[in-house]
């Protein structure tokens, strides 16, 4: 890829839109290693995944979910003057780590497969992240061991546990092109007791676990109750068999919560409220208290 090129699909003054219709036209060549400085933090890959590729074109994943991040955080230590501490379950290979570990004053990140553990754990030293923890564990409602399916080389976060409903089990299985045959047994804990062990009190919690993020929200009740802290997560078609509307996502938070949608294919964040006829690249689950803290994003 030109120099020429590269500064283009890189550039964060383009509209993301235009960038991704001109970059779904580059040929890239797989087992290309790369660094990236990006929204304060570094970031390894090595093309021939999907994150990768979308680091290695457009020089981050998902911008408006990391700007959101490093938002309140950043918020939490201005405004309010106390520690600012970053939660990630499911790290994949570690970007949204590093970006919020810009701000967070602790992160601890929860990822029970060692493949992308690993790669994460790199980005991590790169970051001089020594406020930086990855468990080699996931969480749930429960301690555990579960099958695990792996996902195919071409998108590396796309692994996901099997639990739930016979239906909801196919629908994993279908998306990720993988059979429960196939699957290896991975650790999950319950949550609450993670965070009373750990002394851990989230700020912000970041979920991306492919349909399970049910479960991680039932481990976490109590944490959700004491902290209240803002909640970030995946709402894919998997996730809509447990919270098919509204009401439904509500029921899994404390009282007081509010949700909103984050607008995809942008660079900066907008915020919009959540409706079952849009798609949005996550959702944000925030205490009503501390709406004042993204209301210049709506």
């Amino acid at each position: 890829m030109s120099s020429i090129l590269q500064s283009f699909l890189r550039s964060e003054s383009i509209p993301l839109r235009l960038r991704k219709k001109i970059g779904k036209f580059v040929h890239i060549e797989k087992g290309i290693p790369f660094s990236i400085k990006f929204l304060g933090a570094e970031y390894n890959g090595r093309t021939g995944s999907l994150v990768d590729n979308k680091m290695y074109l457009y020089g981050r994943n998902e911008p408006p979910t990391l700007r959101l991040i490093q938002t309140l955080l950043e918020k939490r230590k201005e405004q309010e003057g106390s520690p600012a501490v970053f939660i990630d379950v499911g790290v994949n290979t570690g970007i949204h780590l590093v970006c919020g570990a810009v701000y967070a004053d602790n992160v601890y990140g929860f990822e029970p497969w060692d493949k992308v553990r690993q790669v994460a754990q790199k980005n991590i030293d790169a970051n001089a992240g020594h406020h930086i923890k990855i468990f080699p564990f996931g969480l749930s409602d429960k301690n555990e061991v579960l099958p695990f399916l792996r996902p195919a080389e071409k998108n590396m976060g796309m692994g996901a546990f099997v639990r739930g409903e016979a239906e909801i089990q196919k629908n994993i299985q279908k998306t990720l092109g993988v059979k429960i045959e196939d699957a290896i047994s991975l650790e999950v804990r319950n949550g609450d007791e993670v965070m009373l062990e750990n002394n851990i009190h989230p700020t912000v919690i970041k979920i991306d676990t492919e349909g399970f993020e049910k479960f991680v929200l039932d481990g976490l009740k109590k944490t959700l109750l004491l902290s209240r802290p803002s909640v970030i997560f995946e709402y894919s078609d998997i996730t809509k068999g447990y919270f098919p509307d509204k009401n439904a996502i509500l029921s899994a938070f404390p009282e007081n919560y509010e949700i909103y949608g984050i607008k995809r294919s942008r660079e900066f964040t907008k915020l919009c409220p959540y409706s079952n006829y849009k798609k949005f690249e996550n959702l944000l689950a925030i205490p009503v208290e501390k709406i004042s803290l993204v209301s210049d994003l709506m």
